[in-house]
């Protein structure tokens, strides 16, 4: 029987290249670790740290407080000791992501660099458009234009001039009223309204065929399903026959059939 023995000078080369792969792995971590030495060293230089942050979009939280929100976040550490605040560590979209979380009021946020050491920050804020209230208009959240609740309302402030809104769910910071092709719909009739004098209180979604407006005099106008919605621009035309009076002179109008208004 024939016995293999790798010779002398094959098993030198084994050892090498086993040598030389282990020195190419030291080498390769070893460049990885002066790397971030070398990184993480420029957010304790003056030169590579943020010095200056624009702040831009705002109109009713203050550039002061968006401010140090941002420097919150430069100081940030990374491996426990490392501030995020040189150039080079900056990481602006989860710097936008976290600023969102602790403003429900903005809608956006966007973050880029102005300057060498310089940061500029965008932000988008919501727009008020109703209240949404649970129960006996007690425990009610600001709505934005796409149907989101972004704000708790203090208690005890009177809600005559403001749209509320309600649902048989409960309200919450970012939970969305109703969906938002259904709500640009909803504000898009109580502007209708307004201009012919009937003047919304509230909207009640009941569920995904019954919808009622409910008008400050007390008249109600219901919907059956969102493509009813139109009926409403032609309400005045369906209420011809009616002896209508300019303010709602009626208890409701019942809008849940195509093309006719029943009106009590």
């Amino acid at each position: 029987m024939t016995v293999f023995r790798p010779s002398i000078q094959s098993q030198k080369m084994i050892h090498r290249r086993r040598d030389n792969f282990f020195i190419f792995v030291l080498i390769i971590f070893g460049s990885i670790f002066v790397f971030l030495i070398l990184i993480s060293s420029t957010a304790f230089i003056p030169w590579f740290v943020v010095d200056k942050i624009e702040i831009q979009g705002n109109r009713i939280i203050s550039g002061e407080i968006l401010d140090k929100a941002v420097y919150r976040e430069l100081n940030q550490r990374i491996f426990w000791f490392v501030p995020k605040r040189s150039i080079f560590l900056i990481g602006t979209h989860g710097m936008a992501r976290n600023i969102l979380k602790e403003f429900p009021k903005l809608s956006e946020v966007k973050i880029d660099r102005s300057g060498f050491k310089s940061l500029r920050v965008i932000v988008s804020e919501r727009n008020f458009t109703g209240l949404w209230c649970l129960g006996d208009v007690v425990d009610c959240f600001l709505v934005d234009e796409e149907g989101i609740a972004y704000e708790k309302f203090p208690q005890g402030v009177s809600t005559a001039d403001l749209l509320v809104l309600k649902n048989s769910n409960s309200p919450k910071i970012l939970e969305r009223f109703i969906e938002l092709p259904v709500y640009v719909e909803v504000l898009r009739s109580v502007s209708f309204l307004a201009g012919i004098s009937f003047n919304v209180a509230e909207f009640n979604f009941i569920s995904s065929n019954e919808y009622i407006f409910i008008l400050k005099d007390g008249g109600k106008i219901m919907l059956g399903d969102n493509f009813y919605f139109e009926l409403i621009n032609k309400l005045p035309l369906l209420l011809k026959e009616y002896d209508w009076k300019t303010g709602g002179d009626f208890e409701y109008v019942d809008l849940r059939f195509p093309n006719k208004a029943f009106v009590k």
